[in-house]
């Protein structure tokens, strides 16, 4: 009997010890007084004395949930800020396929959940999408500056974002066309500045290529050739150089 009690205590504890988590995770949150005119931050949670209490990406991510007053009055505008200053925004790179840690990232956020209900989020994207900067050498791409604001990461993030189809309406129209000049103009910087960015880099431009022109209506592939081009979508534009070769191929024929 003594035996069955102690352990009951122990269970008990951990109970407690639980709840007490996570009314401390839901207190880091409510504590931040919600600002009209701002994008939420998260750096009472990066602090690393704050960062480094949490054991589990599940933790971390509960933690990261925008509360709810932030999540409805946030303007379009500081909600993609907010979103592509979600601290686990980067994740998305450790996955074998890009894509794949595209969508662990924005169905584990209600930022991007948020964001795929309004609907003014195909315009605000794309203004925001055009003012990412790309960069001319290496020294700028290591400062902190656009580390924080313009990283690489986080346009190349955005790129399958859009590819992965949360946005349908960037596949329609005008707005599409808009997205289709926007980022065969950023397909081009980083082609020419090749000596700088990766092939993933250069990868991430080909694969929203790729879902505009399949998505939009508007071409005279194959079926065979839509088949590559969405094969290679929902790869994250992960695939052999022969296969990569053919895929350029198909775009700019």
């Amino acid at each position: 009997m003594k035996r069955v009690i102690f352990l009951l205590s122990i269970l008990g504890a951990l109970l407690a010890e639980s709840c007490n988590t996570q009314k401390s995770l839901n207190d880091v949150q409510v504590q931040i007084p919600f600002e009209e005119h701002v994008p939420y931050s998260f750096e009472h949670l990066t602090d690393p004395a704050v960062w480094i209490t949490f054991n589990t990406t599940a933790e971390m991510k509960e933690a990261c949930q925008l509360p709810e007053v932030w999540l409805k009055n946030m303007t379009t505008e500081n909600l993609i800020i907010t979103c592509m200053n979600y601290p686990l925004l980067l994740n998305y790179g450790v996955y074998q396929n890009n894509m794949d840690g595209v969508k662990a990232v924005v169905n584990g956020f209600n930022g991007f959940q948020e964001l795929s209900r309004r609907a003014d989020a195909p315009e605000k994207l794309m203004s925001f999408y055009k003012n990412l900067q790309l960069q001319d050498s290496f020294d700028a791409l290591r400062e902190k500056a656009f580390i924080e604001h313009n990283s690489i990461f986080k346009i190349g993030f955005l790129e399958l974002y859009f590819a992965a189809g949360y946005i349908p309406s960037l596949f329609e129209d005008d707005i599409c066309e808009i997205l289709k000049e926007d980022v065969e103009r950023k397909l081009e910087e980083k082609l020419k500045k090749s000596n700088v960015y990766s092939l993933n880099a250069i990868n991430s431009s080909l694969v929203v290529n790729s879902a505009i022109k399949v998505n939009s209506g508007n071409h005279s592939f194959s079926q065979v050739e839509i088949d590559e081009l969405d094969e290679f979508v929902k790869g994250g534009g992960s695939m052999s150089p022969e296969k990569l070769s053919n895929i350029s191929k198909i775009l700019f024929k």
